[in-house]
């Protein structure tokens, strides 16, 4: 894309791009070939009232007297608006004019101001590239990038009437980028509502203001009068950008294979630690600890148990735990969009699975502002047979997306090394160069960050959802496949339901409902059958029991670290040992797989934390081993967010939940 030029604003301001370039004369507001844009927080972000924006990217900001009442329905509370009310519009991208006025008296607003106004500045700029969410942001084209909030009212400049304190936006003028078909977008996006997309496009340069004028005090007045200060800890808030390697095993995870990543511990020390022992959730299952990692909290609060289970409804299939409405504890995409509106969330899923299990679910789940998922990919961006989109791809999308603007968290799998192992094996060539592809798409999202200076103020965390287990047959084991319904059918047990996920399966009985505490007899009677004959299969390790079965160990005394007591759980749970996996009903596709995960031999994960962010620190030797269920809470620490609750409102138990890893945090604080 062209370079953008140096351009006037209605504030009478300049803007220049890269900076060090000389900068000729632009275009002028009434150019169609521009449109407006918010200014970004700085050259590579958005604006945050710190002290020394309010310095010297604030200095083409205006105070003028203007009054306005207009009894205006609010957008976002729909209540009727009282005469001489409050109200902020941000700058939209069309419009001549948008301007915040208090037309109430200052002292009876600054209340509400202190609070809106200051969460209300930092609002989106244009939708990113992506799957809009149904948030508070308009899809790319639209008019205004946000609502209104409680008792604010807009005005123009040139109302003629006095008594009220109004600020002129600041507006940066950029090429408008021109798509076949007419499309028409500021940032390379799309327009959704038109149905115009080109995936893939590149944002233009961010430009930033150059220093004008001193009429930036009036607004550092006018601000100091409204009481609008910036809240605490908003001065260092960092952008935490976690990348989750899908099924990169601890042994995996070498400098060697890695040098991208592994140079962050000798480039950054001061800031990077490395955990080479950290330990994911069981079932060792995709869907299992990506939630626990967006929750903080294990299996047994958030309720995704595994990959796949029974609903317990008779002739009922067993099903797929892929859906965001099965999470029964907040994410924290749903955290910040209900306590912290002005964050900017984004998640960028490989596995168009995962997409669907954090996407927007009424009444209970809320989605990234921007959700991308491999089915936005091109058809040659992704594995046609399992339908993931490559790692290069899910990289391209991501630093596309977050070119314009610089979300707050960031969330994103990548899935070559997850199906590469599967299908070739995790001690394969092809597995290894899989890992090499996750560090150079590591590697190009560290060296983006660098370049548009936002390395500084960032957090990058990389783990991994499971280890892997190798199922190529050897002499010792010819067989490496666990077909356990077949051994019911030749005993002739009937009235339970096997559900396989990897290594480990789940054996419901069909008498029991989910809110069942014991079997009953009858019942007890054919489970014990069940795992007698469990025993004797060839590959099963453990056979465990969820609720009391004579003869059986019970789940929470074997492992109470698990945390597996939920209702989707199987009254029975088999375990695999390693090398093996459950493959019920026989599928010829999965019993062909050369590696798998489930089983308590995938529980080893590697944890990196680093960045350019002053409120991280290297761990001291001998710190604790961390859990992938102490990553968002930690994250939360970061932003500024309280620890996601359950969805009805019950407490967790202290023994479900995470910790914030305090060993990497400069000035730990728990989150509120």
């Amino acid at each position: 894309m062209p370079r953008a030029t140096q351009a006037s604003t209605n504030a009478g301001s300049a803007v220049v791009a890269n900076a060090g370039d000389t900068a000729a004369p632009g275009p002028t507001a009434s150019d169609p070939g521009l449109v407006r844009h918010p200014t970004p927080r700085s050259t590579a972000g958005w604006i945050t009232f710190q002290p020394w924006i309010v310095k010297s990217v604030a200095r083409p900001w205006r105070a003028i007297a203007a009054s306005r009442s207009s009894p205006r329905r609010s957008r976002n509370h729909g209540a009727l608006a009282a005469a001489s009310p409050i109200r902020f519009r941000s700058t939209s991208f069309r419009s001549s004019r948008s301007l915040m006025s208090a037309a109430a008296p200052v002292v009876a607003a600054s209340a509400a101001v202190s609070d809106a106004v200051c969460r209300s500045f930092t609002r989106t700029p244009p939708a990113l590239q992506g799957r809009r969410t149904g948030s508070r942001r308009p899809p790319c084209g639209a008019t205004s990038t946000s609502g209104s909030v409680p008792g604010m009212t807009s005005g123009r400049a040139g109302d003629g009437t006095a008594g009220s304190l109004a600020f002129r936006l600041p507006t940066v003028y950029m090429p408008r980028m021109r798509r076949p078909g007419g499309c028409a977008s500021v940032h390379g996006g799309c327009d959704e509502r038109s149905g115009c997309c080109e995936r893939g496009a590149r944002a233009p340069r961010l430009v930033r203001l150059a220093r004008r004028d001193h009429s930036h005090r009036l607004l550092a007045a006018a601000l100091a009068l409204l009481g609008c200060v910036t809240r605490a800890g908003a001065l260092d808030r960092p952008h935490v950008y976690l990348i989750v390697v899908d099924g990169l095993d601890a042994r995996l995870a070498t400098p060697a294979r890695m040098p991208r990543l592994f140079e962050l511990a000798t480039r950054d020390a001061e800031h990077t630690s490395a955990f080479l022992d950290a330990r994911a959730v069981m079932p060792t299952r995709t869907n299992t600890n990506h939630v626990s990692l967006l929750t903080g909290t294990y299996a047994e609060a958030h309720g995704i148990t595994g990959n796949a289970y029974w609903s317990r409804v008779p002739d009922v299939a067993p099903g797929r735990l892929d859906a965001a409405e099965l999470i029964a504890v907040e994410t924290l995409f749903t955290v910040a969009e209900t306590t912290q509106p002005s964050l900017v969330t984004l998640g960028a899923f490989s596995k168009p699975k995962l997409a669907r299990l954090f996407a927007a679910a009424p009444d209970r789940q809320r989605a990234p502002d921007v959700l991308w998922s491999a089915e936005l990919a091109s058809p040659a961006g992704r594995d046609r047979v399992t339908g993931y989109s490559f790692d290069s791809e899910t990289m391209d999308a991501l630093l596309a997306l977050m070119a314009p603007a610089e979300p707050d968290l960031a969330v994103v799998n990548l899935s070559d090394v997850d199906r590469t192992a599967h299908a070739r094996g995790p001690d394969s060539d092809d597995c290894e160069r899989a890992v090499a592809g996750a560090d150079a798409a590591i590697g190009r999202l560290v060296d983006h960050l660098r370049a548009l200076g936002r390395w500084e103020r960032a957090v990058l965390v990389v783990t991994a959802d499971h280890g892997f287990t190798a199922l190529a047959p050897t002499s010792e084991r010819p067989y490496p496949v666990i077909t356990f319904g077949r051994d019911l059918l030749r005993a002739r047990v009937t009235g339970v339901h096997l559900v396989a996920d990897g290594g480990v399966e789940h054996v419901y009985a069909d008498a029991v409902p989910a809110e069942a505490t014991t079997v009953g007899a009858d019942v007890e009677l054919t489970l014990a059958r069940v795992a007698g004959l469990a025993r004797e299969t060839p590959g099963v390790t453990e056979v465990l029991a969820r609720l009391p079965v004579g003869g059986v160990t019970e789940l929470v005394s074997a492992h109470p670290d698990w945390h597996l007591s939920h209702e989707r759980t199987g009254e029975l749970l088999l375990v695999a040992s390693p090398g093996y996996e459950f493959v019920d009903p026989f599928d010829p596709a999965e019993a062909s797989l050369l590696g798998n995960h489930g089983g308590p031999g995938e529980l080893t994960v590697p944890l990196v934390v680093s960045g350019g962010y002053a409120g991280l620190r290297p761990a001291r030797p001998g710190a604790p081993v961390p859990m992938l269920v102490d990553v968002a809470p930690t994250i939360a620490t970061l932003l500024g967010l309280r620890l996601p609750r359950r969805l009805d409102g019950t407490p967790l138990a202290a023994e479900l939940v995470g910790h914030p890893l305090v060993a990497v945090l400069a000035d730990a604080q728990s989150p509120h």
